[in-house]
């Protein structure tokens, strides 16, 4: 079903019209959002076909920057994370739409969705290369279906990848397992963050950590406590007074590979040094580099937001 030029114009004239939900991001053993995506509802439509139908009139590019100024208007909200907006590659290469984002890129985690058209994501990468450098962070959203998938992932080396739900809701078949196991490898060769979308029950929750993901966003209820994998990193926590001073401050949802690259990013990497591990700004511990080395399979990769 359709959206008329009508409503699309009534939505575009009172941009109120929009409502906007604000979803956790959250940390794949701490369950600590870490950001918060702002989705778009409206009273006329569903929203695919609402975005859709404006496409097909060419009203895509209005509706988009109305959107992205109602989800703005949510930034106070988002105050224990950044805010996620999703962006065209057209409208993220806009000079008018780059100027509105420079003063708070450092609150800001810009979706760019794999199956949208415009320019290419190589155009979109330098276009975005001046305000990453001041703290942006750029995410991949859709990842996992569209056809040229590892193609835009490696030209746009994203700080995060979000695996499409549509894969999450199929996670008991092979082809599926197959794609997101794939999607998480590359993800985390390009030094990004996976993100599981649209996880609704406890069993696709345990399959986003065995998958080896650093977040997720969805209807499942989080968890009371924080989910101790034996192969994650706060396994292998210490409490009490560390032997040596700690170096660095890790987050507590890093994959134990990246914790040893946080190491290694300030010049550390022998077996007796320590670093703080962390989560919403406590410390709950400490890890050696020592308690790290034997984890040659671990994958992963993040930083503190």
């Amino acid at each position: 079903m359709s959206v008329s030029r009508d409503d699309i114009e009534l939505v575009l004239g009172c941009p109120h019209r929009l409502e906007v939900r604000l979803e956790a991001i959250r940390g794949i053993e701490t369950s600590r959002p870490f950001a918060w995506e702002g989705l778009v509802r409206n009273g006329v439509g569903d929203s695919w076909e609402l975005f859709s139908s404006a496409v097909a009139l060419g009203l895509d590019v209005n509706l988009e920057l109305v959107s992205l100024a109602r989800v703005l208007e949510q930034l106070e909200r988002a105050r224990d994370g950044r805010l996620a907006v999703n962006l065209s590659p057209a409208v993220v290469a806009l000079e008018s739409v780059q100027r509105l984002l420079e003063p708070i890129v450092g609150r800001l985690i810009v979706e760019i969705s794999e199956l949208a058209g415009g320019p290419s994501m190589e155009v979109v990468a330098s276009e975005l290369a001046p305000l990453r450098r001041r703290g942006l962070r750029v995410a991949l959203d859709n990842a996992g279906v569209g056809f040229a998938g590892l193609e835009r992932l490696a030209l746009l080396e994203p700080d995060v990848v979000k695996l499409d739900r549509s894969i999450v809701a199929e996670w008991r078949s092979r082809s599926a397992r197959f794609i997101a196991t794939l999607t998480a490898t590359a993800a985390h060769e390009l030094g990004a963050r996976l993100v599981v979308v649209g996880v609704e029950t406890p069993a696709q929750l345990s399959w986003a950590r065995d998958l080896g993901a650093d977040g997720w966003q969805g209807f499942a209820a989080p968890p009371a406590a924080y989910h101790t994998n034996p192969r994650g990193l706060l396994a292998r926590l210490h409490r009490g007074v560390p032997p040596e001073p700690p170096r660095l401050a890790i987050e507590a949802d890093s994959s134990c590979s990246l914790a040893r690259r946080r190491f290694h990013e300030v010049g550390l990497g022998g077996p007796p040094d320590v670093a703080n591990v962390v989560a919403g700004g406590l410390v709950l511990g400490w890890v050696s580099y020592r308690d790290l080395e034997d984890l040659k399979a671990d994958t992963g990769w993040g930083y503190a937001w």
